[in-house]
């Protein structure tokens, strides 16, 4: 971590043991017990959506997909390489704004009522059934200068909570980004097969069954790719959480 990273992340932390906790969005000193850092008020404007109402399998919500649990007509035209993906609902509003706190400030405490609320939102598709042969749970890994400048990963910790729900270790050393050739003059399955080699996977996710967490999903390319590393390297089925897409 850099110097200027390591002085940010001991200020956040002193703040933390010096000022009374306030909401992330609004400032008010009396945030709720539940979700973290975050206001009642504030809670109730983030837009989440109902997984219920949602494609399984792209995470748009009904008014985009179709009626019910069903696959969209896009997933059914072409399916992702993943089994299923549930986010929280659309990056914008006070659920944009607290990922833009986590990722450009960086503001790491951003990331406390996002990961209660990935955690509750797995706990409830894995009453319903959904999630409950999870075996590993792995974030999106940032590219190493963005990590270096940014001083953590913060598809790391919105995933804090899952293990507890989900009875399956989070392990992000399994997944690195590598240094990448450029693109340019390289066909679309040429492309596809150089993305996914941006990504190093430990060779023990041969055989499990994964869960990829990301914070946003904007073309859905780098889960994509990180989906098809996993798939090159014998993982058993894929599944996604993400905190918010664009579209």
């Amino acid at each position: 971590m850099s110097v200027g990273r390591l002085i940010g992340a001991f200020g956040e932390a002193l703040a933390d043991l010096l000022l009374p906790e306030l909401c992330l969005l609004c400032a008010s000193p009396e945030p709720g017990p539940w979700p973290r850092r975050l206001c009642r008020r504030c809670l109730g404007e983030l837009g989440l959506c109902d997984p219920a109402s949602s494609c399984p399998v792209c995470g748009l919500p009904a008014a985009m997909a179709t009626f019910g649990r069903r696959r969209c007509l896009a997933c059914r035209r072409r399916r992702p390489p993943w089994a299923g993906l549930v986010v929280l609902g659309p990056y914008q509003g006070g659920l944009g704004r607290l990922l833009r706190r986590l990722k450009y400030e960086p503001l790491r405490a951003a990331a406390l009522p996002l990961a209660d609320l990935l955690a509750a939102y797995a706990a409830s598709l894995r009453a319903a059934g959904e999630l409950v042969d999870v075996d590993l749970i792995l974030p999106v890994p940032l590219a190493r200068d963005r990590l270096l400048r940014r001083g953590f990963n913060q598809a790391t910790a919105l995933a804090a909570g899952l293990p507890q729900v989900l009875g399956a270790p989070l392990r992000p050393g399994w997944a690195r980004r590598v240094d990448l050739v450029h693109q340019v003059g390289r066909g679309r399955a040429a492309r596809r097969r150089l993305a996914a080699s941006a990504f190093q996977i430990d060779a023990r996710v041969m055989g499990r069954r994964v869960l990829m967490v990301d914070d946003v999903i904007t073309t859905g390319a780098t889960l994509t790719a990180f989906a098809g590393a996993l798939r090159a390297a014998g993982a058993r089925e894929l599944r996604a959480l993400a905190a918010a897409r664009t579209a």
